[in-house]
């Protein structure tokens, strides 16, 4: 029926095939707050997703609800693939505004108080083999000294969208099963140097260095922890990696916006000796994440 359709016909068709795949216009779910959100007195998010007509994407509308039940903030998340990503954040409380906007992969990030007019950027910068930095200018440090708990609670309520995002996959497995193969695929990184440097930990060292990137350090460490598992791969002891390091990460804004985080894992090379909280796995039985399985 597509084929038969021209113009704005045809982008409306296309994008209603997209929308029956990613989630309906109108669909939402409460989500409930990291440690962190419930620090910040937040009981749960309220995140309805809006498909924007004739583009690829989703809007987000994002209430931000305390133990009474109040609304104490409210967010308006654009989220457009592979372009910029804008959020509009209102504080219920004192009436003041933040908005942001970040580029594919955090490599930059953008802070306005539509207040002041302020407007502040921060630039990730790679050096090599040295550490990454962020080229912050003056009106950037300034909103980032100032306005912390707005963009605080700004990038908290965001990142309810990855859980949303979730809901949605766990819905659409159950209706259609799964969406993602059963064994361990090749890691992906955010082409960063250190991706190359993975590919060879996995080859001659026994060990996997994994690279990914998120919207908080959470995010940006769990993605990093799954493609140090994805290298780490499966052998007749372990599924993924048996022991892993700490996160290294760089985020632009606080523990936000992280263009990168890397992982170390360790690959199994024998019977795993502590898998996850168990003895060495016996004869017949392998480690994964949830502990000894039997062998397939």
């Amino acid at each position: 029926m597509c084929r038969r359709l021209w113009g704005a016909s045809w982008v409306a068709c296309m994008v209603a095939v997209v929308a029956a795949v990613h989630g309906q216009d109108g669909e939402r779910y409460d989500v409930d707050p990291t440690e962190k959100g419930k620090r910040m007195g937040v009981a749960v998010y309220r995140v309805e997703r809006q498909q924007p007509r004739y583009a690829v994407g989703a809007d987000y509308a994002i209430e931000v609800v305390d133990k009474s039940q109040s609304v104490i903030g409210t967010i308006r998340f654009t989220d457009r693939p592979s372009d910029v990503t804008t959020i509009a954040y209102s504080n219920a409380r004192t009436g003041q505004q933040l908005e942001a906007k970040y580029g594919p992969g955090f490599r930059w990030i953008e802070l306005r108080d539509p207040r002041s007019g302020l407007h502040g950027r921060s630039d990730f910068v790679e050096k090599g083999s040295e550490k990454p930095s962020f080229r912050k200018n003056a009106a950037f440090r300034r909103i980032e000294a100032e306005r912390k708990e707005d963009w605080e609670q700004m990038f908290e309520a965001a990142s309810a969208v990855w859980t949303f995002h979730a809901r949605q996959k766990e819905k659409y497995d159950r209706q259609h099963g799964p969406t993602t193969p059963m064994q361990p695929q090749a890691g992906r990184g955010p082409g960063l140097v250190l991706a190359s440097s993975s590919r060879q930990s996995c080859a001659s060292y026994g060990a996997c260095l994994g690279v990914g990137g998120g919207i908080t350090r959470n995010n940006c460490c769990a993605d990093a922890r799954q493609s140090a598992s994805n290298c780490c791969g499966m052998n007749q002891y372990c599924i993924g990696c048996c022991a892993f390091g700490s996160c290294d990460a760089f985020c632009g804004l606080g523990d936000y916006a992280c263009p990168v985080c890397s992982m170390l894992g360790a690959r199994c090379t024998g019977p795993a000796q502590n898998c996850y909280g168990n003895v060495t796995c016996p004869q017949g039985y392998m480690c994964s994440g949830t502990g000894c399985i039997p062998m397939f």
